[in-house]
C-alpha cells in the first residue's frame, strides 16, 4: 500500500481529479471538516461521479477518527488533555482503515489511499498528523501532494514540525528523542483542532 494527501480547497475538480487519477488513487478518506463545505453541492456531486466513472472507492465510516470534525475534541482541548489519545484509543490506530482498504481491493493490485484535507497546504490540515503518522509506522510510504509540480515525503513534513516546535520543546533535544517528535505532534493537532474551531490561525 501507499498513500497521499491532497487538499481539495479551492482547487477546480478537473484538476483535483486529474491528480487523483496520475497518483494511481484506488481509495478515497475524506477529512475535510464537515462543517465547512457541502456535500450536496453541484462541486461535491461532480467529484463523486468522476470518482464512480475512475472506480475510485471511498473509504465510510473512519473520518470522523482521523478529522477534526469530532466535538469531543474541543472539550479535550479546553481541558488540556490530549486530543490525539481518546477514550484509550489512539487516533494514530490505523489498523481499521488498512482493513477496509485491502477489505475492498481485487486481487493482485495494490492499493494506493487518497488522503483528502481542506487546505491546500499539508501543514495547515489534520492530514498531516494522526493518519499520515499511523501510516508511516505500518510502513505505508506517504507523500504530500501540494500541485502537480510540487510533492514532499512524510520525513519532510516531520522535519518541519521540530523546527516550528523544536524550540517550545527544549530545543536541540527535540531533534533526537522520539518523545519530542510525539509531543511537537500533539501541539500540531491541538494548534489544528483550535484552529478548526474558533476560524483564526
Amino acid at each position: 500500500m501507499r498513500a497521499f494527501t491532497l487538499g481539495r480547497s479551492s482547487r477546480p475538480t478537473y484538476e483535483f481529479m486529474g491528480i487523483l487519477i496520475d497518483e494511481g488513487a484506488s481509495h478515497l478518506i475524506d477529512l475535510r471538516d464537515e462543517n465547512k463545505y457541502r456535500p450536496s453541492s453541484s462541486r461535491e456531486k461532480n467529484l463523486n461521479a468522476y470518482m464512480r466513472v475512475n472506480g475510485i472507492k471511498r473509504i465510510v465510516g473512519l473520518e470522523r477518527i482521523f478529522s477534526v470534525s469530532d466535538p469531543y475534541l474541543l472539550d479535550r482541548l479546553q481541558s488540556g488533555a490530549s486530543v490525539s489519545y481518546v477514550n484509550g484509543k489512539s487516533r494514530y490506530d490505523v489498523s481499521e482503515l488498512m482493513e477496509a482498504v485491502w477489505g475492498q481491493m481485487d486481487r493482485g493490485r495494490k492499493p494506493t489511499l487518497a488522503i483528502i484535507g481542506g487546505d491546500r497546504e499539508p501543514s495547515g490540515c489534520i492530514r498531516s498528523v494522526w493518519i499520515s503518522k499511523g501510516l508511516s509506522n505500518e510502513g505505508v510510504e506517504v507523500r504530500h501532494i501540494i500541485d502537480r509540480e510540487r510533492a514532499i515525503g512524510h520525513e519532510a513534513m516531520e522535519k518541519w514540525l521540530m523546527t516550528r516546535y523544536g524550540e517550545p520543546l527544549s530545543g536541540a533535544r527535540a531533534y533526537c528523542d522520539a518523545r519530542f517528535m510525539r509531543a511537537a505532534y500533539e501541539m500540531h493537532a491541538k494548534y489544528l483542532v483550535k484552529t478548526a474551531v474558533t476560524g483564526r490561525r
